[in-house]
């Protein structure tokens, strides 16, 4: 497995994206992920706000919204390949996005929990809650697992 910092670096030559890879300690009397159960709202947001932090962005607390693994990987293939303020114009070919998506989810723990900034509209990804206020555009993914969480955020200028 590629490290992380290599992913990114790969991904930011087309386009700009910034992530972090945060341990965490998740006692199990806060809910921790588990075999059959899943982590509180509250305290899995709270993991993300720190992961987020840990990349330079922010944190927006209550504005994360779950989003099922499957889905997150569907659209970590758009944003890998896509610049965000123009997402008509393709930036790698589907293969290389596939490739980019793997490498990411490889630091993933099996059934992490998925979380999300962005609100899903026909033809993409809306941001609703910005963790990156300095940019335009953002949009951001969270995976929490029972060891740590990856973020990734995908940013743009217009």
């Amino acid at each position: 497995m590629r490290p992380l910092h290599a992913v990114v670096d790969a991904v930011a030559s087309e386009v700009v994206a910034v992530a972090s890879l945060v341990p965490v300690e998740v006692p199990a009397a806060v809910g921790g992920p588990t075999e059959g159960g899943d982590l509180r709202a509250g305290a899995l947001r709270d993991v993300a706000d720190r992961a987020a932090v840990a990349a330079g962005c922010i944190g927006i607390g209550d504005a994360w919204t779950p989003l099922d693994a499957s889905e997150a990987r569907s659209r970590l293939g758009v944003h890998v390949g896509h610049d965000l303020a123009y997402p008509g114009t393709a930036r790698r070919t589907p293969e290389a996005c596939e490739a980019l998506v793997d490498d990411l989810l490889g630091h993933v723990e099996d059934g992490a929990q998925w979380l999300t900034n962005a609100t899903r509209r026909s033809g993409g990804a809306r941001t609703w809650m910005p963790v990156a206020p300095d940019w335009t555009f953002d949009v951001a993914y969270v995976a929490v697992g029972k060891k740590g969480a990856l973020f990734i955020a995908f940013l743009a200028e217009d």
